[in-house]
């Protein structure tokens, strides 16, 4: 149990966290400070592998704490604060939309040290996701580095963490470590009172309801049973999607495996699925709808392609939405892209089926869909795209360029070389892209 100081959410934009032990905590009392207890708690009890819909499961032991809190102190706000990054924690069987529902609001932390700047827009759009209508809370520090660690930030650069997750929807704690004689540093609380109070002035453009490009589409199923072993075969994929919205100022927000919904997807004119290996009937028949009904669905890597222990389909559960058949799925994650199109690209041999009626933005090529997709990239050029691929064979498809294996010496093939660098293009394989209307 940790003594928190805490302003008025209706007062202030965030909260100043200031050890109990230090006498500074209670001079900010002109701030109408509340005193209130907040029970931090990790749940490690997961449903890795339960035959029930992870939406109506809550953790026991969750239940249990929570319904004894409330019994002791009904007015005391119980947080779930599961600490680390990426959002909630594999390591202990913890599940976004599972775990964070023990709780009236769950908090997180960005971490730039150690989780980088773009960790600080994900966590918060993720959190929103896990409880949706309700407060979410990201605690960020006024040090340069570690928690520990006494140098004090510039005011810019918490101006900028600050703003971001606001403009995401969190309210935002401040994290100070104490010095060990209880020092508190007065140029850190100027520069976090400075921020705060244009935080303040500017509070009229935060709460809106967001204005969404692309939904990032996170499974924990796949996380758990594709990546449990080797994280990465996952993470990347999910972050690497993340990662080109902020860099092209896509406006995203992240969609849940455990509470999808048509409503929830339609929120959004995109959405992407990265490498989500792992797909329920429910998922397909959510994602078929919201086709259906308009929406745009980007599908890369292995989406689909495994059952729910994370074992190879013999087919897609999303071959009739991308219009095309998994040929094989490539073993290597330096892949390229030719987006080259023509009599002679490597994907006129991959043309739908003959008979087939294929119609993309009423043509029956894909030669239209080519200055889109070719605007910021030059054609006839291959191009690194680093993560799994599929090789498919399209049946109401339209293909569009190339997708190259990556070049590999006499001693990677034999297994005394390593893959830490990706090689260079090699041999056309089949289609870059497969553009799909149903």
């Amino acid at each position: 149990m940790t003594r928190w100081a805490w302003p008025e959410v209706a007062d202030l934009p965030g909260t100043i966290h200031v050890p109990d032990s230090s006498a500074a905590a209670r001079p900010h009392d002109h701030r109408r400070l509340t005193e209130i207890y907040c029970f931090l708690f990790w749940i490690a009890l997961g449903q890795i592998g339960s035959a029930n819909p992870p939406w109506f499961e809550r953790s026991l032991v969750g239940l249990e704490l929570y319904a004894h809190i409330k019994s002791q102190a009904p007015r005391v706000s119980v947080d779930f604060n599961y600490h680390g990054s990426p959002p909630f924690s594999f390591e202990v069987g913890q599940r976004p939309v599972q775990h964070a529902q023990n709780a009236d609001f769950v908090t997180g932390e960005t971490g730039v040290w150690g989780f980088s700047a773009l960790g600080v827009s994900l966590n918060a759009q993720f959190y929103r996701a896990a409880t949706p209508k309700r407060p979410v809370q990201v605690a960020i520090q006024r040090s340069v580095r570690t928690y520990h660690d006494q140098t004090t930030r510039p005011l810019h650069d918490i101006r900028w963490e600050l703003f971001t997750l606001l403009a995401h929807g969190a309210f935002v704690t401040m994290v100070d470590k104490t010095a060990f004689d209880g020092w508190l540093d007065p140029v850190a609380y100027e520069r976090i009172g400075l921020a705060f109070a244009e935080a303040q002035r500017k509070r009229g453009h935060f709460g809106h309801q967001p204005v969404y490009d692309v939904g990032l589409y996170f499974s924990s199923r796949t996380r758990d049973w594709i990546g449990r072993e080797d994280a990465a075969r996952y993470w990347q994929s999910f972050y690497g999607a993340h990662k080109a919205c902020v860099l092209e100022h896509f406006q995203f927000g992240v969609l849940l495996d455990e509470n999808v919904s048509l409503n929830e997807l339609q929120r959004f004119p995109v959405v992407c699925l990265p490498n989500v290996a792992i797909l329920s009937r429910h998922e397909v028949a959510q994602l078929r709808g919201y086709v259906e009904q308009g929406g745009k669905l980007l599908v890369t890597g292995y989406s689909g392609q495994f059952d729910r222990w994370g074992k190879p389909l013999a087919e897609s559960a999303l071959s009739e939405l991308i219009g095309a058949t998994v040929t094989r799925r490539l073993d290597s994650m330096d892949n390229w892209l030719n987006l080259e199109n023509g009599a002679d690209s490597p994907s006129a041999s991959h043309r739908p089926a003959s008979g087939s009626s294929v119609q993309v933005e009423g043509c029956a090529t894909a030669a239209p869909a080519l200055p889109m997709l070719a605007r910021d990239l030059p054609t006839g050029w291959p191009f690194l795209v680093e993560g799994p691929a599929t090789l498919y064979a399209p049946t109401t498809a339209v293909p569009v360029g190339a997708l190259l294996e990556p070049h590999r010496t006499a001693r990677q093939r034999q297994g005394t070389e390593g893959l830490h660098w990706p090689m260079s293009a090699d041999a056309p394989v089949g289609a870059a892209i497969l553009i799909h209307r149903l």
